[in-house]
C-alpha cells in the first residue's frame, strides 16, 4: 500500500484497509493529538516532526533569559552540560507503527526521486534527527502487502492530545508456541523513532519469560530517554518495557484465539483464566502461593488485584504445556473481578465446563 504525504491523519485512521492489515498504523494515528488536529494533520507532517524538549519547547524571553540551548542559538545542552550533543526526543507516533512493518519512504528533490528505508530517514541527533537533505521532501510512504499482526500503544500524562512519553509499535508472527518473527520500535525516548535491535535472534524461540526477559534486556540497554520531559527518564524506561510486554502477550493472545488454542479447554483469548486459576502471584504484594491445583482461587483473586500484580503472576507461572505469558491489557481491574466472580460462585470452569460465556 503507498499512501502520500499529504494524506490527513483523521482519514488515515479511518481508511477499512488500514485498520483491517494495519492496526498498528491506524492505533497510531488515531493517538495522535486530537480529532481537530488529525483532521489537518498529514503523515508527512508526523513523520518529520521536530524533536521536543522542555528547554527548548518554550517561550522567547524563556529561552533567552536560560541563555538558549543547544538545539537554538546556545552552546550547551542544559540537559547534559557536560557533553556536545542535543538529546531533545522524537515524539511521532506514526514513525514505530510504521517501522516495525517495514515501510519505505519516497524523498524527492533536486537530484531526483529516491526509495530509502524509513528507518534511514532517521539520526541519532535533537538537532538534526532528519537526513532529509535542503530542498528535498518527504513524498510517499509504502507499506508492505502481507504484513504480519501489529499494534501500538504509547504513555502520555493525559488520555489524548499529549505527545507520547514513551510510544511502542510490535509486530509479531507465530508458529504455534513460538514466534516466528519479532519487531518492535519506539517513539518518545530517543532523538529518533528506532527498531531495536536484537530481536532477530529471538525468532524460533518459545513465547515464556525466557523471550520476555530477553526483550526487556534488549530495551534496558537501547531506549535512552533523559530530562527532556517533566516525567523521570527511568519511568519512561519501565514504560516502555511494560509497553513492549503487553503488546506482545496481546498479539500472542489474539493469535492463539484465532487457532483454537485452548488451556484446560479454556480459549487463551480469555487472558485471565490461565494465571487465575492456576495460582497466585509469588513475590507480589499479599500473594498467597498456591498448588498446581485450584484449591484456593479466592486467594489468587485477593493476590491478583492490581494490574502490576498480574502482570507479574502472569509472566512466571508455569501452564499447561510449557507455554508463558503475560496477559495485560486495559481492561485488568474488571476482568479480574468478572472472573473472580466466576470461580467463586461457579468453581472451576475446567471442571464444570463454564467459562465460555465470559
Amino acid at each position: 500500500m503507498s499512501i502520500g504525504a499529504g494524506v490527513a491523519l483523521a482519514k488515515l485512521a479511518r481508511h477499512p484497509l488500514i485498520g483491517a492489515q494495519y492496526p498498528a498504523v491506524q492505533q497510531a494515528a488515531n493517538a495522535i493529538a486530537g480529532p481537530s488536529h488529525r483532521n489537518v494533520g498529514t503523515v508527512g507532517g508526523n513523520l518529520c516532526l521536530d524533536t521536543r524538549c522542555i528547554y527548548y519547547n518554550q517561550s522567547e524571553w524563556w529561552r533567552n533569559a536560560n541563555s538558549y540551548c543547544l538545539k537554538h542559538r546556545g552552546g550547551r545542552c542544559h540537559v547534559a552540560p557536560q557533553g556536545d550533543s542535543c538529546f531533545a526526543a522524537f515524539s511521532g507516533d506514526l514513525a514505530p507503527a510504521m517501522l516495525v512493518l517495514g515501510a519505505e519512504v519516497d524523498i524527492v528533490g533536486s537530484e531526483g526521486r529516491r526509495r530509502i528505508p524509513l528507518s534511514e530517514l532517521y539520526v541519532e541527533d535533537g538537532r538534526a534527527h532528519l537526513t532529509l537533505k535542503p530542498g528535498e521532501l518527504l513524498t510517499a510512504v509504502h507499506l508492505p502487502a502481507r504484513p504480519p499482526a501489529s499494534a501500538f500503544q504509547k504513555m502520555r500524562n493525559r488520555g489524548a492530545i499529549d505527545y507520547p512519553l514513551a510510544g511502542v509499535a510490535v509486530a509479531m508472527a507465530l508458529d504455534g508456541k513460538n514466534v516466528a518473527t519479532l519487531r518492535i520500535a519506539l517513539t518518545g525516548t530517543n532523538s529518533r523513532p528506532f527498531l531495536v535491535a536484537g530481536t532477530g535472534a529471538l525468532a524460533g524461540t518459545p513465547l515464556d519469560p525466557k523471550l520476555f526477559s530477553d526483550v526487556e534486556r534488549l530495551l534496558r540497554k537501547q531506549v535512552q530517554p533523559m530530562r527532556t520531559t517533566l516525567t523521570s527518564p527511568n519511568y519512561r524506561r519501565v514504560a516502555a518495557t511494560a509497553l513492549a510486554r503487553r503488546l506482545i502477550s496481546d498479539l500472542a493472545a489474539r493469535a492463539w484465539e484465532r487457532i483454537g488454542l485452548t488451556w484446560g479447554g479454556i480459549p487463551w483469548g480469555h487472558r485471565l483464566a490461565a494465571c487465575t486459576i492456576r495460582n497466585a502471584c509469588p513475590g507480589s504484594p499479599s500473594s498467597t502461593a498456591l498448588s498446581n491445583s485450584p484449591a484456593h482461587p479466592s486467594s489468587a483473586c485477593q493476590a491478583m488485584d492490581k494490574p502490576s500484580q498480574l502482570d507479574h503472576c502472569c509472566s512466571r507461572n508455569d501452564m499447561t504445556g510449557g507455554i508463558h505469558a503475560p496477559f495485560a491489557d486495559d481492561n485488568l481491574p474488571a476482568g479480574v473481578a468478572r472472573w473472580c466472580h466466576h470461580l467463586r460462585h461457579k468453581g472451576d470452569p475446567r471442571r464444570s465446563g463454564a467459562g465460555a460465556d465470559l
